[in-house]
């Protein structure tokens, strides 16, 4: 028997058919897996782990699932490479 409130059942059912983190729950992931696959991706683009590590859950997921699916389209993930070694260099 589902015990959530009639007029979130819509909203839920919204998530649940679009988002594939709502699936990572659904499949026994807890909070603290997602942060650490968001840490864990993110990493190497991070020089200060703290901040990283602070704002993985509330500011960074939806970045960590952009980068996810720019990762497996070449073109793209390539811009953002560029553009991340362009930026880098401009504080040499």
């Amino acid at each position: 028997m589902d015990k959530t409130p009639s007029k979130f059942q819509k909203l839920l059912t919204s998530v649940k058919d679009k988002t594939s983190l709502y699936k990572a729950f659904d499949d026994g992931f807890t909070p603290d897996d997602v942060k650490a696959g968001v840490v864990e991706i993110l990493s190497p683009y991070f020089s200060n782990k703290g901040i990283l590590d602070k704002m993985a859950v509330n500011y960074l997921m939806p970045e960590a699932i952009l980068y996810a699916r720019l990762s497996g389209i070449e073109v793209p993930f390539q811009a953002f490479e560029y553009s991340y070694r362009t930026h880098l260099a401009s504080f040499l």
